[in-house]
């Protein structure tokens, strides 16, 4: 091996062994819940499309409305029974994200480059090539949560390999230059503000859940 080369220790590559596994499990976690909150959302949205269907005969009012249709508060506290348990596991699961972030800095600290005999630390430059390199060649789908600089997106855009095997990035900011910077080709997702009948739901959830109501 060359004096430029990496050979790692043997109690190095068993830390490293050990924290790649526990962060693989807490990101298997993630994705589960993340899927869970997925077919929670497809299921409501499909029952609350059904329940439209059948409620052409009430009047327009919003208090008539669910007086008439107390499926709709079903539901609504079904949903928020779904909800709790979700919130419940995702509680535990990110109450030990303090003790993954310590892995990580605890691994960082000795995943150490021998270079002519001198320990460096691996730079950032080294980070994001590992990163690319890890990338490369996959298809990959990547998730950017609330990115507020285009400079921010450019130093993420940096590590990603070019796209042109079916890979996403889902990008959210609340700075439309932002998106539009990072891709004006592609339409913008504006989310709205609730309706007066939605925020009706939601109010009824979360200060009445386990109230129904009869005509």
């Amino acid at each position: 091996m060359s004096s430029n080369g990496f050979k790692p220790s043997s109690r190095m590559l068993m830390l490293l062994s050990k924290e790649a596994t526990r962060a693989k499990t807490w990101v298997d976690q993630v994705r589960d819940i993340a899927y869970d909150v997925e077919d929670i959302i497809n299921t409501y949205i499909f029952k609350i499309h059904q329940h439209h269907r059948g409620s052409h005969g009430c009047f327009s009012s919003l208090m008539t409305t669910y007086a008439c249709h107390p499926s709709r508060l079903t539901i609504l506290h079904n949903l928020g029974n779904e909800i709790a348990k979700v919130k419940r596991r995702t509680e535990e699961i990110f109450a030990n994200r303090s003790k993954y972030q310590q892995l990580v800095e605890s691994m960082s600290k000795q995943f150490t480059v021998v270079n002519e005999g001198r320990m460096n630390k691996l730079k950032n430059e080294e980070l994001k090539k590992m990163v690319y390199e890890h990338l490369k060649d996959r298809k990959y789908l990547v998730e950017t949560d609330d990115v507020w600089t285009r400079r921010d997106w450019d130093n993420i855009k940096e590590v990603l390999p070019e796209m042109t095997n079916g890979s996403k990035v889902l990008l959210t900011t609340r700075n439309r230059e932002v998106a539009l910077h990072a891709d004006r080709q592609i339409p913008l997702f504006d989310l709205k503000l609730l309706g007066e009948e939605d925020s009706w739901e939601l109010f009824c959830k979360k200060v009445a859940p386990h109230m129904s109501y009869h005509c």
